[in-house]
């Protein structure tokens, strides 16, 4: 199974003129390669000079532990 839906989506969103007002969440079961793969789309947006933030959400269980961590 390719990702690369995900991946087009990702270089859009990276890429448009006027920043989203929203952040792109990925969801699946565990052990599938998430992470792994945002990981390395991260290293290939830093290659073209893009900054880059990985922010894990594991384990929190409400948006007040999001807002606990800032």
């Amino acid at each position: 199974m390719s990702n690369k839906h995900i991946f087009d989506y990702l270089d859009y969103y990276v890429d448009v003129l006027n920043p989203p007002q929203y952040a792109v969440m990925l969801t699946g079961p565990w052990g599938i390669g998430k992470s792994y793969e945002i990981k390395q789309y991260a290293k290939t947006l830093a290659a073209r000079g893009k900054k880059v933030s990985y922010v894990s959400l594991y384990g929190i269980k409400s948006t007040e532990d999001i807002s606990g961590l800032m």
